[in-house]
């Protein structure tokens, strides 16, 4: 008893084989085998869209889905660069246009504690700002800014795929360009997508405000003027001259920023 005939739409595949697809994901897209695929495509006079031996980017479902557009970006970041700019043009969308091309995580670092881990109680609007924003960019140690998940598409089809259809895929991927965790792999981007750049910085604008609405001194911070002033011209007659004639040491350096709040 012979296999069963798997019917392949012959359109469907003349339309993927035309975009540039090769049969492995032919067959996943039209659910049959790559060897029906090879079959059909032969039968219609097609050539192959990838030669033996050759390869393209290697798509791993468990790979990090930033580290794996990053590694990508050589072969397809002139279709990503250009649709970029010509969706700035048109909607003036900084947000989308700057992480398309991949914003990496911040790097980790260690701060040293300062003059905002005040008490409660006796907290200002400038603390809690200082506060709010140090918690944001903790947050940001942990995501990634990325194109959208039609860039899987693009990397599968970038060397012989149709230029309109490349042109096509770089759009959504900016259209839909967003942040995604470190460590969420391809596999979930590609089912769940990334999270909007607005929704983003409204979740950050929330958390100001009630942070802001708690704080128990409803004013911000004077300046302290006169301490800087003091700190700026302190001098331990040790360190290097600046331009202004000024000794510049690790200390007084310290105890400037220490001064106005860093």
């Amino acid at each position: 008893m012979g296999r069963p005939c798997t019917i392949v739409s012959e359109t469907k595949l003349r339309e993927l084989h035309k975009q540039g697809f090769t049969d492995q994901i032919i067959a996943l897209k039209l659910k049959t085998s790559r060897a029906t695929i090879a079959r059909r495509r032969q039968q219609l006079g097609l050539k192959p869209n990838r030669e033996v031996g050759e390869r393209g980017i290697a798509i791993k479902e468990e790979e990090a889905y930033w580290l794996l557009v990053r590694r990508s970006l050589p072969h397809i970041g002139r279709y990503l660069q250009e649709a970029a700019h010509d969706y700035y043009e048109e909607t003036g969308d900084w947000d989308r246009y700057f992480i398309t091309m991949v914003l990496e995580p911040k790097a980790m670092f260690h701060p040293m504690p300062g003059p905002y881990a005040a008490d409660p109680n006796k907290m200002n609007w400038k603390n809690t700002k200082y506060i709010t924003d140090f918690e944001q960019m903790i947050d940001h140690v942990g995501l990634a800014g990325v194109p959208g998940p039609a860039v899987l598409e693009l990397m599968r089809i970038y060397k012989k795929g149709d230029l309109n259809f490349c042109k096509e895929l770089a759009r959504q991927a900016v259209e839909t360009a967003g942040f995604v965790r470190v460590d969420s792999m391809v596999l979930s981007v590609a089912a769940y997508g990334c999270m909007p750049p607005e929704k983003y910085r409204e979740y950050w604008e929330e958390q100001q405000l009630i942070a802001m609405d708690w704080t128990p001194i409803k004013h911000w911070g004077e300046k302290k003027k006169t301490i800087i002033k003091t700190f700026a011209n302190y001098s331990s007659g040790t360190g290097k001259k600046s331009k202004t004639g000024r000794i510049r040491t690790i200390e007084n350096t310290q105890a400037f920023l220490g001064a106005i709040g860093y």
